[in-house]
């Protein structure tokens, strides 16, 4: 069965988890939702321990993302993996459990040039270090008519099995008929 990953680590966006689980749910995929929470390094160059200096709103966050995506996951019937994990590195952390959890793909959203799920300084790692696939899908602000993304689906996801690194897909949030 497939695996894609979709990383997490601010801005909870609502269409963007939509739009991954449809994809996760076209193509019979494991959806792997991992939420990463940034450790600061300390002057001396270490880790400033599990959580201890990670502010109460990023965990809060990111616990409220898990939750969504759980919630939304059981509605579309679409098999996920739910992990919170702390890193300094996040983006060597991605690489790494993408591979640990054999992903066969890695969504990134962008929406009207402005990353989604992510931090911009993250997605530009990434699109320079990713080892696997990057699905990379661009919204355009608007009200949410997911039938007419949905119907849209099968031609994109051939983009992502091609040996490509990335494979973006444009997608207009306010069409309301295919």
């Amino acid at each position: 069965m497939r695996r894609l990953l979709l990383p997490f680590t601010h801005g909870i966006d609502g269409n963007a988890i939509d739009f991954a689980l449809a994809m996760a749910q076209q193509e019979r995929a494991i959806l792997v939702v991992i939420s990463w929470l940034t450790l600061p390094i300390t002057a001396s160059g270490s880790c400033s321990g599990s959580g201890k200096h990670v502010r109460l709103g990023f965990i809060e966050q990111s616990q409220d993302f898990l939750a969504l995506i759980q919630h939304k996951a059981r509605r579309f019937q679409v098999p996920i993996e739910c992990i919170e994990l702390y890193s300094t590195d996040v983006v060597k952390s991605m690489m790494a459990m993408a591979g640990e959890m054999d992903c066969d793909a890695l969504l990134l959203f962008q929406r009207n040039h402005k990353t989604v799920l992510l931090d911009e300084r993250e997605l530009k790692q990434l699109l320079v270090t990713s080892r696997i696939p990057l699905l990379f899908v661009q919204m355009s602000a608007g009200p949410r008519f997911w039938h007419a993304i949905t119907a849209r689906l099968g031609c994109w996801v051939k983009r992502i099995r091609s040996p490509q690194k990335v494979a973006a897909i444009q997608v207009n949030e306010h069409l309301s008929h295919v």
